[in-house]
This record gives C-alpha cells, sequence and structure tokens, in this order.
C-alpha cells in the first residue's frame, strides 16, 4: 500500500491467457470489481496493476464469481496477514 495506491501483480500460470477480473476487498469493509482485457498477457505472463485508492486493501480475490476456468483455483486469492 503506498499513498498512490496499492500496487497489486498477477501471474498467467496457465496455457491459456483470459481476461482478469478481481474483487478487492477494503479495510472498512467495501469492495470494488475490476476487469483487466486479455491483452495484458501480450507483453508477458506477469502484469502490474495500479489500484488508484488511498483505502487499505485487505483482500484480492481473482474471478470471484467462478466463471473461467481454472485448474488452481487455491491461488485466486490474497489476504492481508
Amino acid at each position: 500500500q503506498k499513498a498512490n495506491g496499492t500496487h497489486i501483480t498477477f501471474l498467467n500460470n496457465g496455457e491459456i491467457p483470459m481476461p482478469v477480473v478481481f474483487e478487492v476487498t477494503f479495510e472498512d469493509g467495501s469492495k470494488e470489481t475490476k476487469k483487466l482485457p486479455v491483452e495484458i498477457w501480450q507483453r508477458g505472463s506477469q502484469w502490474t496493476y495500479l489500484l488508484k485508492s488511498d483505502k487499505v486493501v485487505t483482500k484480492v480475490q481473482i474471478d470471484p464469481e467462478g466463471y473461467l476456468p481454472d485448474t488452481k483455483d487455491k491461488d485466486n486469492v490474497w489476504n492481508k496477514e
């Protein structure tokens, strides 16, 4: 978490590039859903997104609705310790 926002890094561990839909939960309980286009993977298998908010992020979940095929969905959630 930085003054100008939070950097969230995504890794594409699969063979088929997909868009990234993710939900961010903040310390105050509010949530925000974002979508990154599939084209982000044209530059490589890692993408860092700057979430412009001064709120403290407590959780990030990829594909919160479970729409996309994923063989390893256990690594789709990050929780602040």
